[in-house]
This record gives C-alpha cells, sequence and structure tokens, in this order.
C-alpha cells in the first residue's frame, strides 16, 4: 500500500511539474495536498533537481534562470537592457539582470532593479519566450525606450538611445502610436519627438 501512496504522489507531482513548463515550488506541492516533508526524499531519488530556496525542476531539463528568477520574484519584470536584449533588438547584454518591480518589493541579489509606483507597474507588459521557451514576463518595446529616456534624464547617451531607435525602426514590429502614447505617460515626449526626426533624416 505504501507503493501505491508514493506513485500516487509522484503522478499529482508530475502533472503539476508539465502544468508549470517543468518546474514546482514548495507551495505548489503544499497546494496539492503533499506535505513538505516529502520535498527531501524526491531529492535524493533525483526525481526532482532544487535550483534555489523552494524551487525545483524536472531532472530532463536545462535550468531557465530568466523563469527561475521570475518563480522567485513573481512581482518582477524584465526590462531596460535586458528586455531589450529578450526583445531582439541588441545581441548582448549585462550578466546583471535588469528588472522592474513594485516600490516595497524586495529583490535580493546582484541585479539593477528599479522602482516603480503601482499604476506604472503593468504600462507595457508582454509575456514572451524565454530562449529556452518558457513564458517570461518582459516590457515591449516601447515601454522600454520610454525607461531608458527617462531614465538618461542627466547623462543623455545620444549614440546608445539612437542606435536602439534604428533598431527598433528596422524591427519590423513598431507601433509608433504606442510609442508616443507611454511618451506622455512617462514624460519623455519631446525626446522622443526630436530622436523620430533625426531618424527621418537618416531617412528612417
Amino acid at each position: 500500500m505504501k507503493v501505491g501512496v508514493t506513485v500516487s504522489k509522484k503522478e499529482l507531482i508530475i502533472n503539476k511539474i508539465r502544468e508549470n513548463n517543468n518546474y514546482i515550488t514548495t507551495k505548489d506541492i503544499v497546494n496539492i495536498g503533499i506535505d513538505k516533508k516529502y520535498i527531501p526524499k524526491l531529492l535524493k531519488e533525483k526525481f526532482l533537481i532544487k535550483v534555489c530556496h523552494g524551487i525545483y525542476k524536472s531532472p530532463d531539463v536545462l535550468e531557465d534562470n530568466y523563469y527561475i528568477f521570475q518563480l522567485r520574484y513573481p512581482k518582477s519584470i524584465f526590462s531596460y537592457d535586458t528586455a531589450l536584449y529578450l526583445l531582439n533588438l541588441v545581441d548582448s547584454t549585462s550578466s546583471k539582470y535588469n528588472v522592474t518591480s513594485i516600490r516595497g518589493k524586495a529583490i535580493n541579489g546582484d541585479y539593477d532593479v528599479h522602482f516603480v509606483t503601482g499604476d506604472k507597474f503593468e504600462v507595457g507588459l508582454t509575456v514572451i519566450n524565454s530562449p529556452f521557451g518558457n513564458p517570461i514576463r518582459v516590457y515591449n518595446a516601447e515601454r522600454t525606450i520610454c525607461d531608458l529616456l527617462r531614465n538618461n534624464s542627466d547623462d543623455f547617451d545620444f549614440g546608445y538611445i539612437k542606435k536602439i531607435f534604428i533598431s527598433y525602426f528596422d524591427s519590423g514590429k513598431k507601433d509608433i502610436e504606442l510609442l508616443i502614447y507611454y511618451s506622455r505617460i512617462f514624460n519623455v515626449y519631446e525626446k522622443v519627438i526630436f530622436l523620430m526626426e533625426v531618424l527621418i533624416s537618416y531617412g528612417k
């Protein structure tokens, strides 16, 4: 009988892992009616692999650090340079993640963290696949451009921003109306118009 119970638990976990893109948390395990004291047994058997505190993965998948990060910090969105990289607007990015969270939500670790008020947190939020194919939250190109312009108010790196604009215009996915709409929300309208005029003069 004990074997039957063990198999039942594992089947529940397998079903939950499949729902969660091959990952599961301690909270998930408890929510499906399994005592968390059962987790060390699963780890010893290599039925699950621990990736960080309270998060586990199936042993037959590679670790997806983007996805794991957002499992750790549900109130986080990839932004700035990390968003540009994930959106294929730049070829490389810093080893440090750039993320945005709501003020008051702590994110511990070696990350570049930006905080915004709750009313602006989800502006431009979109869900894309990580390089490993898992769903992750990231700001769209229009929001990211506005963040870059807003963050560079005192030290405006024109060359870098111009490069991003050209990449954005060449991407075939630009939404100028949306960019202008966001530029008003984040008080960078004049900068956006100026850069658009510069690109027009270059034939973009």
